[in-house]
């Protein structure tokens, strides 16, 4: 079975194609992630035919030509929720370029679509009845313990994207009344600069991001006691997966969640009780949970131990490369 694939620019290239891939090649599967435009002489070679990034229309014409003329299959490889109607940051640039009808257009005539969890399957089975839940995991060859935190201060850190600013607005309050009841906590925010402003009186240390395939470095360069990850409770954001609970976890970093992407069967039932992590719904819960993390040593150190094993024990890549084998074999029979 030969693959190629054409990716985004993004992380999600990383999660959803490069490492499964490689993992792939492990088990005889000729998979590639092109490094070039969609072209006829690597669509022709393959089986399969995965697109992540749907822009390119005259490449997708070509896609749809070999499909019917050879019988090259076409999967859409997709981690976002589509309809840029709802809740999107990037609705206006995606309108201009006509993205959507692309995106929904090619989802029409492909053979699978793939995606991260079963809410946003269930979302995307109106372009698609063919969809598939390829849920990430990690490739643990990539990612080790954050370096120890030597100083006094308690690092309290979020990492992002730019379409989660209206999201941190969320923790605005609650960690300003940490800041004021302890005098000892650092944040660190990493990524659009406009969540640093946010912060602003506050004890706030602003990091650019950095390239996904240095990520993990960068990650385990902060030094975090507490990561956060709050999500605003919309259509877009219920799309979300677990991966910033997956990398705080490997990572050792103890995390405090919003409920809408961390508590249900979307994300295989991990359970955020104070077991693998802590749930906050309101500011109130916000400022609860990170306090009881600042106060309590043993409480960081025993989530993180429990979340790390859980990962270990069940999100791995080397472990779940079979349900890729099977769903991509599946369309060569």
């Amino acid at each position: 079975m030969k693959i190629c694939a054409w990716g985004n620019d993004s992380g999600s290239k990383n999660w959803r194609l490069l490492n499964p891939f490689k993992y792939l090649r492990r088990k005889g599967i000729q998979a590639y992630v092109s490094d070039k435009g969609i072209n006829e002489e690597e669509a022709v070679w393959a089986d399969i035919n995965i697109v992540q990034s749907v822009t390119d229309k005259d490449g997708i014409a070509l896609l749809y030509r070999l499909q019917q003329e050879y019988g090259k299959k076409i999967v859409v490889e997709c981690d976002d929720w589509v309809d840029l109607n709802e809740d999107s940051p990037f609705k206006k640039e995606h309108e201009k370029y006509d993205a959507r009808r692309t995106i929904t257009r090619t989802m029409e005539v492909a053979d699978m679509v793939t995606t991260t969890t079963k809410y946003l399957a269930d979302k995307l089975r109106q372009y698609n009845d063919n969809v598939v839940v390829l849920p990430n995991y990690i490739d643990l060859s990539e990612w080790k313990l954050a370096l120890p935190n030597e100083s006094k201060q308690i690092r309290i850190g979020w990492t992002g994207s730019i379409t989660h600013v209206e999201d941190m607005k969320l923790v605005v309050e609650p960690i300003r009344r940490i800041c004021k009841e302890f005098k000892n906590v650092q944040l660190v925010m990493v990524g659009d600069p406009r969540v640093t402003e946010l912060f602003k009186g506050m004890p706030v240390e602003g990091q650019n991001g950095v390239p996904p395939d240095v990520w993990p470095t960068k990650l385990r360069s902060l030094r975090l006691d507490i990561g956060l990850a709050p999500l605003q409770d919309n259509v877009f954001n219920r799309c979300k997966s677990n991966i910033k609970w997956i990398e705080y976890s490997i990572m050792g970093i103890p995390g405090v969640f919003s409920p809408i992407v961390y508590t249900d069967e979307t994300n295989h039932s991990v359970h955020f009780d104070g077991t693998y992590g802590q749930v906050a719904e309101n500011s109130e819960q916000w400022y609860r949970c990170i306090k009881n993390y600042i106060i309590c040593e043993n409480l960081r150190r025993d989530i993180a131990s429990r979340a790390r094993g859980c990962i270990i024990s069940g999100y791995t890549l080397k472990t779940n490369i079979k349900k890729w084998t099977k769903v991509y074999k599946s369309l060569t029979k």
